[in-house]
């Protein structure tokens, strides 16, 4: 259950570009986990059930999570309406 709430609202989070460094770290975390508990011992390729997919959708949200939200992101639009503060 736990798993299925983090792809869900996790995959929507990093899709509008909110909460993106947790939910990236969240999602990658539930790749990792899917990718050793499940798919390891069914070799590499997505259709022989291995962890090709899983791998794919860890590094990208670990990019993600990394580089950050883009420009057309929920969380650049929320942050750039921040006041910054001035230095002297």
């Amino acid at each position: 259950m736990v798993a299925a709430v983090i792809e869900l609202v996790g995959g929507a989070l990093l899709i509008v570009g909110l909460a993106t460094a947790v939910a990236g770290l969240l999602v990658v975390l539930d790749m990792l986990g899917a990718a050793l508990f499940v798919h390891a011992t069914h070799g590499i390729f997505a259709a022989d059930e291995g962890w090709e997919l899983v791998g794919a959708i860890g590094a990208a949200a670990l990019a993600l999570a990394a580089v950050g939200p883009g420009r057309f992101s929920i969380d650049h639009a929320v942050g750039a309406r921040r006041p910054t503060a001035v230095t002297r």
